[in-house]
């Protein structure tokens, strides 16, 4: 009987939180040093318990122990794909944060950033902090483990195949971060080029003046400024593109399944 329920049930829970392990390892929040490992793993087993009991995720161990690793790799490597899908997105902020820096000549400053474990551009920690906020405030972490506990309906255990569409999908959701960048950098690139221009007439006019000393202040003001005044608009830009997330998720696991 001991031997039935490790073969039915213990290794269909095992795989469910490889799978939920390589989840929690990516996304944010849980992903950060500053969260126990203790608690990651708490959470991936709770994960894989909530999924087992409704009792259709049961999975026969391969006889062949080489198919048993190779199945473990396959789960966890589900895992870490869908939850690197989802930190895709704030990969895009935070290189919005990176061109903001430089466009103020502030890319010597860093602020550590406890999320990274590691010291990062100002702007860039700023667009973090800001984006994970409004991730929580809007609930979107609970959409996003609903989206994980959903794969097993069309990925169930030892089912996933790469395919052209999946890899064009996370291409275009790459290529889709520059963008993401560029469009809520650009209200601070246009005051800068504006204060560069400025500043350029004035070194024509007055060649004494000494143009990058005098332009630097002014330069790091305007931006603050701006970026204060656009908080509201990248706000609103990262709940636009939040609001895709779960749908997005749902093309990346038809994709993966097959379907």
């Amino acid at each position: 009987m001991i031997q039935e329920w490790i073969d039915n049930i213990f290794w269909g829970w095992f795989l469910i939180f490889l799978r939920a392990s390589g989840f929690v390892l990516m996304i944010p929040v849980l992903s950060v040093r500053q969260v126990p490992v203790a608690v990651r793993v708490s959470l991936a087993a709770i994960f894989a318990y909530l999924i087992i009991i409704t009792g259709e995720n049961t999975y026969r161990i391969p006889e062949n122990w080489f198919d048993v690793i190779l199945l473990m790799a396959h789960e966890t490597c589900i895992g870490l794909l869908i939850g690197f899908y989802v930190r895709l997105i704030f990969y895009g902020f935070e290189m919005a944060g990176q061109i903001i820096t430089m466009e103020t000549g502030l890319a010597m400053s860093s602020l550590f950033n406890p999320f990274e474990g590691a010291a990062t551009p100002l702007f860039s920690s700023l667009m973090f902090y800001f984006s994970v906020l409004i991730f929580l405030a809007t609930d979107l972490h609970h959409e996003v483990i609903a989206g994980f506990f959903k794969s097993y309906l069309l990925i169930p255990i030892g089912g996933g195949v790469l395919n052209d569409g999946l890899a064009e999908l996370v291409i275009a959701r790459s290529v889709k971060l520059f963008w993401i960048a560029l469009e809520m950098a650009a209200p601070v690139i246009c005051v800068s080029f504006m204060v560069t221009l400025m500043f350029a007439v004035f070194g024509r006019a007055v060649p004494q003046m000494n143009v990058f000393v005098l332009s630097f202040p002014i330069r790091v003001l305007s931006t603050i400024v701006i970026f204060g005044l656009s908080a509201t608009l990248f706000a609103t830009y990262i709940r636009q593109y939040f609001d895709q997330l779960p749908g997005d998720i749902a093309t990346l696991l038809r994709l993966f399944g097959g379907v």
